[in-house]
C-alpha cells in the first residue's frame, strides 16, 4: 500500500511517495549522542518519553528543542518545540551555548523557535494540555513538546495528594492521546524525587521510561525502566555537568 500526500496546486509530476510504514514510523529524532539513542531508540511520532530522577533530563530536554530545529536529512524535524516550564528552570543560555557549539548554523533563530510557557499550578498544567495545548500543535505544525518538571505542580502541599494525583493522570491521558493523534513527540521529566504513586501513574501511560542517576564519582547512569522494544538495561556515563557531561556521553 502506498500513501500520496497531494498538495492542492500540483506542478507537473512532483508528487513525494511515502510507504505505509513510512508513514506510520514516521521520522526520529535522536539525542545525538550515541550511548542514550543506541539506549533509548530516540522518540518516534506518536511516543510519550519519560525521564527522571535528576537534574541532568533538564540538559536533555533543552537538547531536544535544539536538534527539532534540524532539517530531517540532519537528524531534526524542521519543527518549532513548545516547552512548558513547571519547574522555573529553563535556561536559554544553555541552550544558546550548546547551539553554537554543535549546531552554529541555527544560533540566529534557536530561541525564537522555541515556545516557552511557565506554569505555576497543577490546574494551569492541567487546562493547558486540555484545552490549549492541541490548538498551539496544530498553529505551529508543532513536532515536540517538553513538559519539564511536570510531577511538581501536582505534589503542591497545598492541594490534597489524592487531587494532585487524580488531576495528574487526567493530564497525562490527555497528553497522550493528543501525541498519538498529532503525530507529535512528547518528552516529560522530573527532576527530583517524586512520590512511588506519581512515578506509576506516569509510567502506565507513557511508552518509555528512563531513570537517569547520579553518584559520588562523577558518573552517571541512565537505567532503561520501560520500553516497547527493549529489554531493561542500562548505560554509565563518566562526566561533569553541562556540555561536559555531554561530550562524555558522546565519546565515553
Amino acid at each position: 500500500m502506498i500513501i500520496c500526500d497531494f498538495a492542492l496546486e500540483v506542478k507537473k509530476s512532483q508528487v513525494s511517495f511515502h510507504t505505509a510504514r513510512e508513514f506510520e514510523a514516521g521520522p526520529t529524532l535522536r539525542f545525538g549522542f550515541k550511548h542514550l539513542d543506541r539506549l533509548i531508540g530516540g522518540l518516534n511520532p506518536g511516543q510519550t518519553v519519560f525521564l527522571h530522577g535528576s537534574p541532568r533530563c533538564l540538559i536533555l530536554s533543552e537538547i531536544l528543542c535544539v536538534r527539532v530545529q534540524l532539517k530531517r536529512r540532519f537528524g531534526g524535524l524542521d519543527s518549532k518545540a513548545i516547552f512548558v516550564d513547571a519547574g522555573n528552570m529553563f535556561d536559554p543560555y544553555f541552550i544558546t551555548e550548546y547551539a553554537a557549539e554543535h549546531h552554529p548554523e541555527l544560533l540566529e533563530d534557536v530561541l525564537d523557535r522555541i515556545l516557552v510557557l511557565r506554569v505555576f499550578t497543577c490546574h494551569q498544567l492541567t487546562t493547558f494540555i486540555a484545552k490549549t495545548l492541541p490548538k498551539e500543535i496544530r498553529r505551529y505544525g508543532i513536532k515536540l513538546i517538553i513538559i519539564s518538571d511536570m510531577i511538581t505542580p501536582y505534589c503542591d502541599p497545598d492541594i490534597g495528594l489524592h487531587e494532585g494525583l487524580d488531576l495528574l493522570k487526567v493530564s497525562l491521558n490527555y497528553l497522550t492521546s493528543m501525541v498519538g493523534f498529532e503525530r507529535a513527540a512528547a518528552l516529560l521529566t522530573s527532576l527530583r524525587r517524586s512520590p512511588r504513586r506519581h512515578l506509576l501513574a506516569v509510567r502506565s501511560r507513557v511508552d518509555i521510561v528512563a531513570r537517569i542517576e547520579d553518584d559520588r564519582k562523577c558518573s552517571v547512569r541512565v537505567v532503561l525502566e520501560k520500553h516497547p522494544n527493549l529489554a531493561m538495561r542500562y548505560i554509565e556515563i563518566k562526566g561533569g555537568v553541562g556540555l561536559k557531561f555531554l561530550e562524555a556521553a558522546q565519546n565515553g
